[in-house]
């Protein structure tokens, strides 16, 4: 359960997805988050899980729950799909 969306990291915060792929490389996404009180940013190859700041637990988690973040990335044609996997 998370709290009120005007209150703590979940308040107005704004994710930002860069993907970026070139024959000759893997597909990356660099990943943002941004609010009040989180700056985040991350940037992705396919499959990696990544813990995400204790600043984004809800306030009532247990102090060991970790949050991940976990990206699958694939290239279709010209076009990458990007899927956050929970």
């Amino acid at each position: 359960m998370s709290p009120p969306d005007s209150t703590g990291p979940f308040s107005h915060m704004h994710l930002t997805v860069q993907a970026y792929g070139c024959p000759h490389r893997p597909v990356e996404a660099k990943v943002s988050l941004d609010s009040s009180s989180v700056k985040w940013s991350h940037t992705f190859k396919d499959g990696e899980k990544v813990a995400l700041p204790n600043a984004m637990k809800p306030p009532e988690a247990p102090a060991v729950l970790k949050v991940f973040l976990e990206a699958e990335l694939t290239k279709n044609g010209s076009k990458v799909h990007f899927k956050v996997q929970k």
